[in-house]
């Protein structure tokens, strides 16, 4: 099945099933009440060691950092 096919949206639950994954750390951290949700999102810097792959080591390199990284995106429901 392709890709675009697969119900991977936030609409493939409902606001109360989002709701019902909160946990109670996830509630008491960010003082939510009971008809609200927590979604997190981190896009920490993770460095990389120099590649010997002059490509990738294009790819990677920060001008910003001075050096090589990645930051994926990472995306999580309390739960």
């Amino acid at each position: 099945m392709p890709l675009d096919q697969l119900d991977l949206g936030a609409k493939r639950l409902s606001r109360e099933q989002w709701i019902e994954n909160n946990s109670e750390m996830g509630k008491a951290f960010f003082d939510l009440n009971n008809n609200q949700f927590a979604f997190i999102a981190d896009g920490t810097y993770c460095f990389c060691q120099k590649s010997s792959n002059n490509m990738i080591q294009k790819e990677l390199y920060s001008g910003y950092r001075n050096r090589p990284l990645v930051k994926p995106l990472q995306l999580r429901m309390e739960k």
